[in-house]
């Protein structure tokens, strides 16, 4: 009757050293950001084979981001002109808020570069476009003006 039990949560216990994931090391992490920047140098190929890497060792969001990449280089050409396209129209633009819904789309497919430059672009808009705020008005004390004449 113990043995069981013993057997079951021994699995459990194999089962969770399994799936807990340990911290990336500081050469994992420049491995990986070094990829999302040269992407299109190392190539769609070469992006899913280390997305399986991290997949492997427990970074899934990290094997997420690089296939999102890969994904992107593998784009039918007539997609990377829409995307070019409509990244011009949007820098181009005067409305910040859609300037950033385009910003948010650019993010979701992995183009963090065109994402960034969009939200940046956005807050320049914001603040050229903002109405200057109104004087603030000076305060009408009139007792102030009666306590020097004090007799």
């Amino acid at each position: 009757m113990l043995l069981p039990i013993v057997l079951v949560g021994t699995a459990a216990a194999v089962a969770w050293k399994k799936h807990k994931r340990k911290p990336m090391t500081v050469e994992q992490k420049t491995i990986f950001t070094q990829a999302l920047k040269d992407s299109a140098t190392l190539g769609a190929d070469k992006l899913k084979t280390m997305a399986q890497a991290y997949r492997s060792q427990g970074f899934i969001a990290e094997a997420k981001e690089l296939e999102k990449r890969a994904a992107l280089l593998n784009a039918p050409p007539e997609i990377q002109e829409a995307r070019k396209a409509a990244f011009k129209k949007a820098m181009n633009s005067v409305d910040a808020a859609a300037v950033k819904k385009v910003a948010a789309a650019f993010q979701a497919v992995g183009h963090y570069e065109a994402a960034s430059k969009l939200r940046n672009y956005a807050k320049g808009l914001v603040t050229h476009y903002q109405k200057p705020a109104s004087k603030p008005q000076e305060p009408t004390n009139a007792t102030n003006k009666t306590e020097g004449n004090v007799a």
